[in-house]
């Protein structure tokens, strides 16, 4: 894919911080216990996340923790909203990131690749063999990488590791985004890659 450059200052500056944040929270070992799924899009069904959620939880009994119920968040990233109002999702998204608070993210293919350029994402190699990935290998995702040349982007020839899947039209996932293009990754400083493993492979 090839990265598309936003010119909207708040974005610039989101994940120049967003940078920052992560860089720091490779230091952290404290935060929430929770298993947590972030759902990000320009447009969200919020009232279908909390139904999905409760079957997710029903499927995959081990995402509660010593007892804490996993986490089902919606975050609006993107479009024509207020600016303010992206700003600050932005922000908190950076935030819940830098505090590994985060181990699975389900989003639009935009911020994806946005999120994918800045290696929020675990490859995939570290958690699936070869052979285990073979049989979805139409739904692997990566990410052609650009550099800025002239004030433009420009593809600079290198991708990304396969690092998510493609779930797109998934039966369990068009009440939330629609008929968004969407993608599942896991991040990479996810304190429960293990489980986030159990999820991929429930939306396959």
């Amino acid at each position: 894919m090839k990265l598309t450059t936003s010119g909207r200052g708040t974005r610039i500056i989101f994940f120049s911080v967003l940078c920052s944040l992560v860089m720091a929270g490779c230091q952290r070992s404290s935060g929430p216990v929770q298993f947590q799924v972030v759902f990000a899009a320009p447009v969200l069904n919020r009232g279908a996340i909390t139904d999905y959620g409760l079957n997710l939880r029903n499927e995959i009994p081990s995402l509660t923790i010593n007892g804490e119920l996993p986490l089902f968040t919606p975050l609006q990233i993107g479009g024509d909203g207020n600016p303010e109002m992206v700003m600050a999702t932005m922000m908190r998204f950076a935030g819940m990131t830098s505090s590994q608070a985060v181990d699975l993210l389900i989003v639009d293919m935009e911020n994806a690749n946005r999120f994918a350029h800045n290696n929020l994402f675990l490859p995939l190699s570290e958690l699936f063999s070869p052979q285990e990935l073979e049989p979805y290998e139409d739904l692997l995702l990566d990410f052609a990488l650009s550099e800025v040349q002239d004030g433009a982007a420009v593809l600079s020839g290198e991708v990304t590791p396969v690092n998510g899947f493609d779930v797109t039209g998934h039966e369990a996932l068009v009440p939330i985004f629609g008929n968004q293009r969407i993608g599942v990754f896991v991040l990479i400083m996810s304190r429960h890659p293990d489980l986030a493993r159990q999820v991929l492979l429930s939306l396959l």
